[in-house]
């Protein structure tokens, strides 16, 4: 699909235009890309986590990534990026495909398929050659899983005095999918749009976003079951399992960078319109010391997950048949909320070229309470606690 894009722009951009011959050139056409190797392993061997289990895998987070950049005119510009992941919850595809109009120095039009600049590392967080970490604050990018969109948006940069001020618009629809708890999702945006506003002086920088969607969605057989649920006259049941709804997201961010030390702060909250999902407020603060080639960090994060309050409608005592039926409805929730979890982790990267990282990362994941799809596969005997570590080398070519 990549290569199909990227040979029509190319014949596209070699068009001849009245009165000129024009053809693209080694300069105007540019394909570059990325590689990254993780492993890991979590020292508890009664969970899982984000494919994570209790012996090394290298199939969770690995990754390659490929890019290629058209400039049509001074002023036009394609790019496609499609990657692909080892990862089985993860969807391989192209996760860029859009024009790009440069007016001028100071604002730009994307129109295309493009990743939702939800937060800093949004648009990169494929490439780990970008960030120390080699897993990004779960606390907070493992809240929106529809990270893309099939739109337009508008960027705008202005000097405010001194401050260095960037405006983002943004608008499309989303149809794809995501998982939680190793479930799929398959998700349909009808309409969604954002504005973000970035800030910086000297070693400064802060950001302001808000964002919102009408999302439906739906999991394997949810539909047969809440149309059961509502056969047997429990109403208020069935209607809270209609995946449908508003979600709007707000996040705040502001970082601190010199050349010896950096902090990097990251809050967002999740306010969705639907029983089957509840309240998400999730935050982390990173502390980093540069020192030549490598980079030491610690992080502190928590996330928050106030569970929909739900109809329980379905009585338990009185059959068999009713207990089943009360224990599968109440696990569908269960299914998509994530519980409470505090979250601390030291990581180092050592930049052994200019092109390529190596790092290291220990993440301590305290679970508030059991249950919900923070870890998956539980047994009994596990008490909601257990480290990940982690290994990665990130190429960029």
């Amino acid at each position: 699909m990549l290569m199909r894009a990227v040979l029509l722009l190319a014949l596209v951009g070699s068009v001849n235009q009245p009165g000129q011959a024009q053809s693209l050139s080694q300069e105007d056409f540019q394909v570059s890309g990325f590689i990254r190797g993780v492993a890991g392993y979590l020292t508890d061997d009664n969970a899982r986590y984000l494919g994570y289990e209790n012996e090394i895998s290298a199939s969770s987070q690995s990754l390659i990534g490929l890019q290629a950049e058209i400039t049509l005119t001074p002023q036009w510009q394609f790019v496609a990026q499609y990657v692909g992941y080892t990862d089985d919850f993860m969807d391989s595809d192209l996760k860029w495909a859009y024009f790009n109009y440069r007016a001028d120095d100071n604002w730009r039009l994307r129109l295309g398929k493009l990743r939702t600049p939800f937060f800093y590392y949004s648009d990169v967080s494929d490439v780990g050659f970008a960030y120390p970490y080699v897993l990004l604050p779960q606390v907070v990018y493992g809240v929106t899983r529809f990270d893309q969109m099939l739109g337009a948006d508008v960027i705008m940069d202005v000097d405010l005095g001194q401050w260095r001020t960037q405006f983002e618009v943004y608008g499309g629809t989303y149809d794809g999918s995501y998982y939680t708890a190793e479930t799929r999702f398959d998700v349909d945006s009808d309409y969604l749009w954002g504005v973000n506003a970035t800030t910086g002086r000297g070693n400064f920088s802060a950001r302001l976003t808000y964002y919102q969607t009408q999302l439906t969605f739906e999991q394997e057989g949810i539909g047969e079951f809440r149309q059961i649920i509502r056969d047997l006259g429990f109403n208020r049941s069935a209607d809270a399992l209609v995946p449908q709804g508003q979600f709007a997201i707000w996040q705040a961010g502001a970082r601190w960078d010199t050349l010896d030390y950096f902090a990097h702060l990251e809050l967002v909250k999740m306010r969705p319109e639907m029983p089957l999902i509840g309240n998400v407020n999730g935050h982390y603060l990173t502390l980093g010391l540069n020192k030549a080639a490598w980079t030491f960090y610690f992080t502190a994060g928590q996330s928050e997950y106030d569970k929909a309050d739900v109809p329980q409608e379905i009585p338990l005592g009185l059959t068999p048949q009713l207990d089943q039926l009360n224990f599968a409805y109440n696990a569908v929730f269960d299914a998509i909320d994530n519980s409470d979890i505090n979250t601390l982790s030291i990581g180092a990267r050592w930049d052994v070229r200019h092109d390529v990282a190596l790092k290291a990362q220990a993440i301590r994941l305290i679970g508030q309470q059991p249950g919900g799809a923070t870890f998956n596969g539980v047994t009994p005997a596990f008490d909601n606690r257990a480290s990940l570590i982690l290994v990665s080398v990130d190429w960029v070519f």
